[in-house]
């Protein structure tokens, strides 16, 4: 009869067990939801919100509404800081009471909520609920809010933050919505400079390349269009200038003209255009006054953009001196120094290396491949010499670079590590030697990663 006692002891345990776990856990766990709702100041969804309406003492209101997105429709109409306006309603619609001071107040003053720094209306479902947060507690250290005109809690401080957001904290930041990928055309114009395009190309072998329609034969480097179209992407706000009319006087901003005017073409008709002011007189301001062509008004961005926003047409020539792709990189074999070694590529992100005359063996650390190849990809040379001196037969350094049948090879003459700070580079892709002056940086550069393959090569596996 042993098995039929250990079957009355299961179920016994099996009850038991089940008994703890509904009282100790489910029960404890519906107990603890029904506080936390409990405690809720508003029932509903954040997503049923549809209007906020933000008083801040000495402000004037922003509105914000809720069509098919979220809009600024009050001082001013513009788009929203979509971010800003989540955590708003979240937090607006998941306010909870720390402490439940009293249903009926009459002194508002001693809690701050008779003049306060705050007003909340938000509108779901046609009703309008209103939330007025007042003074500080100095021992809890949270914040007295009154649901409407009844009762007096006090909430979290962390809501503050999330709450208490003026139209600067609301509005749009981005300047610009648009994607690299959807610009077709740029046209710089800079104020007693320089204006010059840039477009795509729609036709065979170099379509979606970049070229000049004034300079068709001036080979542009796709990545220096692609930076300037991400230094617009990403252009954000950093002030507005809200005393400004909504025509405002442009020559009193310094956009009459502007110091420099971008032009994006996105195809067909589209087109966003960035115009940014001169350079206030003191040297110190960091930032610069900008119009854009999404934004209303005038807007303050990190004067830095300015490095990023070529002179000439020139500035975006391709100087490379390699011009293949690391994907298209078979082979790449140098003698620098007293050392000699080669890479081969096996596959996608495996590489052998040999050094010298040593055995073939896969680089400790892979990733350095890729690593030295975006070092040669990057070096550019400053200009070509028109009367170069005669190629060295014994260089410092000589590279070779195999691209699928298209070999680059790249000769200098001492160590970019002695000093100087311009070296001369013989290059040959094919279709001759060139002798062109190269800054000692990105040379240096590619010599240091040689010498951390030679000695990741080195190492045991």
């Amino acid at each position: 009869m042993t098995w039929r006692r250990s079957l009355i002891y299961f179920v016994v345990l099996a009850l038991i067990g089940g008994y703890f776990y509904y009282f100790e856990v489910v029960r404890k766990e519906k107990q603890e939801t029904a506080e936390r709702e409990a405690k809720r100041l508003y029932q509903v969804k954040s997503d049923d919100i549809q209007a906020v309406e933000l008083m801040q003492k000495g402000q004037k209101p922003v509105v914000i509404e809720k069509k098919e997105d979220w809009h600024v429709t009050q001082p001013l109409a513009t788009d929203v800081e979509k971010s800003s306006v989540d955590s708003l309603v979240r937090a607006l619609s998941a306010l909870s009471s720390e402490a439940k001071v009293g249903d009926t107040v009459q002194d508002l003053k001693a809690y701050g909520l008779d003049d306060p720094g705050l007003k909340i209306r938000f509108l779901v479902s046609g009703q309008w609920h209103e939330l007025t947060v007042g003074d500080k507690n100095a021992v809890s250290r949270g914040y007295y809010a009154q649901v409407g005109k009844g009762s007096v809690y006090l909430i979290n401080e962390s809501n503050w933050s999330l709450l208490n957001k003026g139209l600067n904290e609301l509005r749009r930041r981005a300047l610009f919505t648009f994607q690299a990928d959807q610009a077709q055309k740029v046209t710089v114009s800079w104020d007693g400079g320089a204006t010059f395009q840039v477009q795509r190309s729609d036709e065979g072998e170099q379509q979606g390349a970049w070229q000049s329609p004034d300079q068709p034969t001036l080979k542009i480097k796709s990545s220096k269009v692609e930076n300037i179209l991400q230094q617009l992407q990403f252009l954000r706000a950093q002030n507005f200038l809200d005393d400004q009319p909504a025509q405002p006087d442009l020559s009193k901003v310094g956009l009459q003209p502007p110091q420099v005017q971008v032009r994006i073409g996105l195809g067909g008709d589209r087109s966003v255009e960035l115009k940014l002011a001169h350079p206030p007189e003191n040297a110190k301001e960091k930032t610069v006054n900008a119009m854009s062509s999404e934004l209303a008004g005038v807007v303050q961005v990190d004067s830095n953009v300015f490095k990023e926003i070529p002179k000439e047409l020139s500035a975006l020539e391709d100087r490379s001196l390699v011009s293949a792709r690391s994907s298209e990189v078979k082979e790449v074999r140098w003698g620098v120094g007293d050392t000699t070694g080669s890479l081969a590529n096996i596959e996608a992100n495996k590489w052998r290396l040999k050094i010298g005359d040593g055995e073939v063996r896969e680089p400790k650390e892979s990733w350095r491949v890729n690593s030295f190849l975006w070092e040669l990809q990057q070096a550019e040379y400053s200009k070509k010499l028109a009367s170069p001196p005669d190629k060295p037969e014994k260089p410092y350094a000589q590279i070779e670079i195999d691209a699928g049948g298209k070999t680059t090879s790249l000769v200098w003459e001492k160590s970019a590590l002695g000093g100087s700070r311009v070296m001369q580079v013989w290059v040959d892709q094919g279709n001759g030697v060139e002798c062109v002056e190269v800054g000692s940086d990105p040379l240096k550069k590619v010599e240091e990663e040689i010498q951390t393959l030679l000695a990741s090569g080195q190492q045991k596996s």
